[in-house]
């Protein structure tokens, strides 16, 4: 009986794995088939292959720096930049990754300074560090700062008090910088067109609050159906929508 039991179960169980498994070697084998596509030198096929993959669940740092290639070989330098940004997100400090930031910021002459505030540079120095990173490196401050402490009160040596207080800084530091993160559900995206005009209300035909041009980054405030709240440089107002590219890898990059 129980044997019988056993072999329904699996017969139950398995239509509901296989097609996952399917699923998953599709997404895979879309990725190697834009990957030859763009060796070939056929980008838009490359491309499109890429975003299937995506649009079936695939999320990784390495796509988005493929299709952000591909668009740079096409000539569009803010919709690579775009998923150049969301490739950091995954990979912070790849230096390709990186490098190709600068160019296309570059190329589009909203390249960042390189005189920067003190607490502007620490940030900087801080998101370096992906989410999971940041909680590792909280928790072996953690372990460092009890393993101190509890040294200090069974040997009671000025340099373990110290070491403790270091490692508490650290812990507080990288803790802070986790629940930061955790809790910053800002959303941001990047001007894609050449020059887009920024409105005090979601319509065409106002006069404009303010021209943005391409690579300009926004901050994303809500949205409609063809068009996005945003705000830049302190200034409010609404973006069509098929003017942006967004920044979280999660969400598709454009929208038409």
């Amino acid at each position: 009986m129980k044997a019988l039991l056993f072999m329904a179960a699996v017969l139950f169980l398995q239509p509901l794995s296989f097609p996952r498994e399917l699923a998953g070697t599709a997404r895979e084998d879309l990725v190697k088939k834009g990957i030859g596509f763009y060796r070939r030198g056929n980008y838009e096929k490359a491309l499109q292959s890429f975003q299937a993959a995506f649009d079936r669940g695939y999320r990784d740092g390495r796509l988005e720096y493929d299709m952000g290639n591909c668009w740079w070989r096409l000539g569009d330098k803010a919709k690579a930049l775009v998923h150049y940004e969301r490739a950091r997100e995954w990979m912070p400090r790849d230096p390709d990754v990186l490098a190709n930031i600068r160019l296309c910021r570059k190329a589009l002459g909203v390249d960042e300074s390189s005189t920067v505030p003190f607490l502007t540079s620490l940030r900087s120095a801080l998101s370096a560090f992906t989410l999971g990173e940041v909680l590792a490196v909280s928790a072996a401050f953690s372990v460092l700062f009890f393993l101190l402490l509890s040294l200090y009160t069974i040997f009671r040596r000025p340099l373990q008090a110290w070491l403790a207080l270091f490692a508490g800084l650290g812990l507080l530091l990288f803790l802070g910088l986790a629940v930061g993160r955790f809790l910053d559900h800002r959303r941001y995206a990047l001007v894609t067109v050449e020059e887009t005009e920024l409105v005090s209300e979601p319509r065409e035909g106002l006069p404009p609050i303010a021209s943005l041009r391409a690579g300009l980054e926004v901050e994303v405030l809500g949205a409609g159906d063809s068009w996005i709240r945003v705000e830049v440089g302190g200034r409010k107002g609404w973006l069509p929508t098929k003017n942006l590219g967004f920044l979280d890898w999660r969400e598709p990059p454009f929208r038409d």
